[in-house]
This record gives structure tokens, C-alpha cells and sequence, in this order.
């Protein structure tokens, strides 16, 4: 007796495991129908608006000041597999700017860089989306699909503060062109009496 109803509750919890955790590998997975979508919407600024706005992305506004605030980390594609300018340095992985992210939002809670106003540390971080990138981007394949992507990826490593930049008044200015110190200086001979 006893034998037989340990044989009906292995049954019954065979049955249940099997459906419950075949259903679950029976499903496609999300990120396999997400690396299955074709990347197709070419990038312009309307696009980018709607479709990260869609996604509670803001866009931001001209800098009061006229100049970009030195604060804020801009993220460019390099191109479109996952290699990315964090301001002027080069990642080749997404993994890798997520942990100079982590480190620098960490050096700026230990030094209390905050929001003005606010207790809040500040990480903002602006996708910029000037009409010069946006050539640019189009011009490597770069979709607005990556640009959801990359969205999805920064907030699921905890990264809310997230911008899109179209305005091109904060496009951040050329430095100005350097002398070339490889130029031979021509001296003039001093005048003789």
C-alpha cells in the first residue's frame, strides 16, 4: 500500500516537472527572436525619437549654456557588432563599457557628483544622434534596431539615466587644429651692419 501511493506521487510529480519545464523549453527564447529580427529602419532623427521614446527614452534639449555638460558620457556605435566610443575610448564589447560605466558612477558616488539639487549621483549617459553621426551610422549599416538594443542592454545592467541627443547646438565643438611641430622653423637671418 504504502509502495503504491509513493509510485502515484512520483508519477504525478514526474508529470508536472516534465510539463512544467518542457513548456519552458519548448517556447522560443526571447533573445533568439530577438537575434532573428532583421535590422531594416534606417536611422533618422524622427525614427530614433519615436522608437526610443516609445521605450521612455527622452530627448534632450540644447545645454542652457551653450556648452555640453562635461559630465554627461556619450555612447557612440563604432559599428554595428557590439563595438562602441564611450566619449573617446574604444570598446569592442558591450561588456567591457558596462564595466567602465560601473566603475566610473562608482568613483562618482565616492566623490559625491551629484544631480544639482539633488541627492541623486549623476549618471547620465546621451546616446548623441547628430545628423553627422546619423550619416555616419547609415553609412556602416548601423540600424535603429542597435540603438533598442543597446537601450535594452543598459537597462538591464541597471543603467536608467539614458538620453538621446538630436539637438545639434550640443554637438561638442572641433578642438582647434594643432601646429605642426615637425615644420622646419625658418629663421631669419639678423641684419648686418
Amino acid at each position: 500500500m504504502q509502495r503504491n501511493r509513493i509510485c502515484r506521487h512520483f508519477t504525478v510529480l514526474t508529470i508536472i516537472f516534465t510539463v512544467g519545464f518542457g513548456c519552458k523549453f519548448l517556447k522560443p527564447d526571447e533573445a533568439v527572436e530577438k537575434a532573428e529580427e532583421t535590422k531594416t529602419t534606417e536611422i533618422t532623427k524622427e525614427a530614433l525619437k519615436e522608437r526610443l521614446g516609445a521605450k521612455g527614452i527622452k530627448t534632450a534639449a540644447a545645454a542652457a549654456t551653450g556648452k555640453p555638460n562635461p559630465l554627461t558620457l556619450q555612447i557612440r556605435f563604432l559599428t554595428g557588432n557590439n563595438n562602441f566610443l564611450l566619449n573617446a575610448e574604444g570598446y569592442d564589447n558591450f561588456g567591457a563599457l558596462a564595466n567602465t560605466l560601473r566603475q566610473v558612477f562608482r568613483m562618482r558616488e565616492e566623490d559625491g557628483v551629484f544631480i544639482e539639487g539633488t541627492n541623486e549621483v549623476y549618471k547620465k549617459i546621451t546616446l548623441p544622434a547628430y545628423q553627422s553621426f546619423i550619416d555616419d551610422y547609415n553609412a556602416k549599416r548601423i540600424f535603429v534596431e542597435d540603438f533598442e538594443k543597446l537601450v535594452d542592454d543598459l537597462r538591464s545592467e541597471g543603467f536608467d539615466q539614458i538620453e538621446l541627443d538630436t539637438d545639434e547646438r550640443n554637438l561638442p565643438a572641433a578642438p582647434p587644429p594643432r601646429e605642426r611641430r615637425d615644420e622646419k622653423l625658418s629663421i631669419k637671418p639678423a641684419k648686418t651692419r
